[in-house]
């Protein structure tokens, strides 16, 4: 996949029975995710233990099966680009990664049980920009989502990039905007949840990096 701009980590534990354990504080595993860390290539990587609302939203289940429903919760409420699950399982890890908008891949860590250098290293290899993303779990990938409104626009002298004020009319707008590599989501307007501070990574026009995410704009 893509290198996104940093990657949500959700650490969990394999346990004997084959059920997944997450949200434990209390884990080994857990434990060496609380303070963040860059990759061996430098991407920046944020770990989540879960609170309240988490545990209650989102089971261990949907998360293990990568269910894209309850990842895009998790996306959508720390604003996060993409998402890891490192999981720990007897004597060997496995890291799955995953973007708003597309399939989810995974592989085998070769650092065997409980090293997250190892899990940091697999990250850096699932997110190195080499495969392509080209499965949508939204359906049929030319499908369009209308209604894209552009509100303002602003050259960032500093950044040497073009910005713009955008309002998605609904979530699967805003993942798709997460998912794409063209943009950088900065943040959201204050004053309405609805509208992205977004900044553009090349030189493409907003109109056809908003096509190329199967989004129009108005």
């Amino acid at each position: 996949m893509r290198k996104p701009a940093w990657v949500l980590v959700v650490p969990a534990k394999r346990q004997e029975d084959g059920t997944l354990l997450v949200w434990d504080r209390r884990d080994s595993w857990v434990r060496q995710w609380i303070v963040p860390e860059k990759t061996p290539k430098g991407l920046r990587t944020v770990a989540i233990v879960g609170d309240s609302e988490d545990k209650r939203l989102i089971a261990a289940a949907q998360i293990d099966n990568m269910q894209s429903s309850a990842l895009r919760q998790i996306a959508r409420k720390y604003n996060a680009p993409a998402i890891a699950l490192a999981v720990s399982s007897g004597d060997e890890q496995v890291v799955a990664a995953w973007v708003p908008g597309y399939n989810a891949t995974w592989d085998y860590t070769s650092g065997g049980f409980e090293n997250r250098k190892a899990s940091l290293e697999t990250i850096d290899q699932l997110f190195s920009g080499h495969q392509a993303m080209a499965t949508s779990d939204f359906g049929a990938e030319q499908r369009h989502v209308e209604g894209v409104s552009v509100l303002a626009e602003r050259f960032n002298a500093q950044a040497q990039a073009m910005e713009y004020r955008v309002r998605a009319p609904n979530i699967e707008a805003e993942n798709r905007m997460l998912g794409s590599n063209r943009f950088m989501v900065l943040g959201r307007a204050s004053s309405d949840e609805s509208v992205l501070e977004i900044r553009m990574n090349d030189n493409t026009p907003i109109e056809k990096a908003l096509q190329e995410a199967g989004l129009q704009s108005r």
